[in-house]
């Protein structure tokens, strides 16, 4: 992993990650364990070291959006929360928890289709309140990773060097773009992401 290439390799990811986890609000996790695989990582580094480089990532692209007028607090705090009754809130919030603690990544790819289809949130809102969430899930994970030795530090810190900028470049590419169309480009790029999954296994 200490090689030049890899590190290369890392870093490119990292940018692409968090250019994509800004411009979708996700926080990249689901995305970058695969393409570190590919690279060589072993399997357990790969899916627990993005964990805690997307804290940082979403944290800078959720401000962006929240600074835009586009974080809903209160879905934020009970999807976060997930313990008093508010019916599809928690529903939301419950699903998400338990998948992303299973497979060790912070929620984004399931919180921002979630907000959009059961809570009806405008696609920036959504967007942005999912980087906000996604930063706080990802903290248990990796707390638990790191307990366990799965996390790679220097590959944590080259991922978090390229994403966090090239995470707010996404998220204020995304405010700037018309509501309609960054929906439009959200549904394709979750079906272009589908499909690249399905295809890689």
């Amino acid at each position: 992993m200490e090689t030049v290439v890899s590190l290369l390799g890392t870093a490119l990811v990292g940018a692409g990650v968090g250019f994509l986890g800004g411009l979708l609000g996700k926080g990249g996790s689901a995305i970058a364990t695969p393409v570190l695989h590919a690279l060589g990582v072993p399997s357990m580094i790969a899916v627990a070291s993005p964990l805690p480089a997307t804290i940082p990532s979403t944290l800078v692209a959720g401000s962006a959006y929240s600074r835009a007028g586009h974080l809903d607090r209160r879905v934020a705090g009970w999807v976060t929360a997930v313990g008093l009754p508010a019916t599809a809130i928690v529903a939301v919030g419950t699903l998400v928890g338990l998948l992303s603690g299973l497979l060790a990544n912070s929620g984004g790819f399931l919180l921002a289709p979630l907000f959009l289809t059961v809570l009806r949130l405008p696609i920036a809102r959504a967007l942005g309140t999912s980087l906000a969430v996604a930063s706080a899930l990802a903290v248990p994970g990796t707390v638990v990773h790191a307990w366990l030795g799965h996390i790679d530090w220097a590959l944590v810190a080259t991922l978090a060097i390229t994403s966090v900028p090239l995470s707010l470049v996404g998220a204020r590419l995304a405010l700037r773009t018309d509501p309609q169309r960054l929906e439009r480009g959200y549904g394709a790029a979750l079906v272009v992401l589908g499909v690249v999954f399905l295809v890689g296994r």
